[in-house]
């Protein structure tokens, strides 16, 4: 039995919280053999599953520092650990083999950064890939991404990723006043300018000009900007009150530009709400058949995929179904699985 010292300091995230806390739940449903120190904030100590083989190691340290490179890996090897994974880019300096998940290489794509972050995500991927001795993505299309920038390095393990144990575990909340059942369109995630909201929402004009009963609920971020009729942003929602989103929802709408995995996908089609999404790879594997696809650069294939959606009740009912048994392949047993594979390798 090996111990295995996981940083969980970004267990509060959401995209790469949701894989930490997908991660330790599966760890615990596959009965992994291992003993896991779950590094991370003090307040981490209610997320730690509540089995002997996991020991929260408290670990205060910034984000994007210095400080983080030096003391995560001390941690680790100080506690006993015969392997540190980090499900973040940002791989501490350590003597001990590391297992590193990247999520995507958005950060060197998305126009608007600074040249100073920039530098410092193409530094710091490019070590990750290049030092770590497995690198483990969410889907193919970043794993083909990897290669292609970094033809010497060995291909990623493709883990995906389960549905968020807090989103299933919570129960349906509070309603948001004036959304009635399948009459609203809803987007899930942040206002980045990859997000393509801006587009989204142009798209969804006309619609609503057309159909004044059917909304747009954007959830997630600071969407005040938008105050175009039919439009409702009650910015960040409980887990309960997304779950009664999800589930109401005439169908999910990610209109991305670029993703690693598309998190909102997965947890519309576990609800077995229909989806639709921008025709890009990641987005494509995770929908698979269940998704209707449009071109995320074009408002009016966006809008045609809309209308769609709107007139057809059958295309909707035939779509909720293939995304309940598109969602049933992404489990957290099997992503804990392919990690603990992962680890397995580097050990012996």
């Amino acid at each position: 039995m090996a111990r295995i010292a996981i940083d969980c300091r970004k267990i509060g995230d959401f995209g790469i919280g949701v894989w930490i806390r997908s991660l330790l739940t599966g760890l615990v449903e596959i009965d992994s053999p291992h003993q896991f120190l779950v590094l991370g904030p003090h307040h981490l100590k209610d997320d730690v599953p509540g089995d002997s083989r996991f020991v929260h190691v408290p670990l205060e340290s910034p984000h994007y520092s210095f400080r983080e490179l030096v003391v995560v890996g001390r941690t680790a090897e100080k506690h006993g650990a015969g392997l540190l994974h980090s499900p973040h880019y940002v791989v501490p300096m350590t003597r001990l083999p590391v297992v590193t998940t990247v999520h995507d290489l958005i950060h060197l794509r998305v126009p608007g950064l600074s040249i100073h972050a920039r530098t410092y995500a193409r530094v710091m991927l490019r070590r990750a890939v290049l030092s770590s001795e497995r690198v483990l993505v969410p889907t193919e299309a970043v794993a083909n991404e990897i290669v292609r920038r970094w033809p010497k390095a060995r291909k990623p393990i493709v883990t995906g990723c389960g549905i968020d144990p807090l989103l299933e575990r919570t129960e349906a909340g509070e309603r948001i006043p004036g959304l009635q059942p399948r009459r609203y369109f809803l987007y899930v995630g942040n206002d980045k300018p990859h997000k393509n909201v801006q587009r989204l929402v142009e798209a969804f004009r006309p619609i609503h000009r057309r159909h004044p009963e059917t909304l747009l609920v954007l959830v997630g971020g600071d969407f005040r900007r938008f105050d175009d009729p039919g439009i409702v942003h009650p910015g960040f929602v409980t887990p309960g009150t997304l779950r009664t989103l999800y589930e109401q929802a005439l169908a999910v709408v990610q209109p991305s530009l670029f993703e690693g995995f598309g998190l909102p996908v997965l947890e519309a089609m576990w609800f077995g709400t229909p989806v639709a999404i921008a025709s890009i790879p990641p987005l494509l594997e995770v929908a698979g058949d269940a998704g209707l696809t449009f071109d995320p650069e074009s408002v009016r294939s966006i809008e045609d995929t809309l209308a769609q959606l709107v007139n057809s009740s059958d295309l909707r009912r035939h779509m909720a179904e293939a995304s309940r048994s598109q969602a049933a392949r992404y489990t957290r047993a099997g992503q804990a699985s392919k990690v603990s594979e992962a680890w397995g390798e580097v050990l012996s």
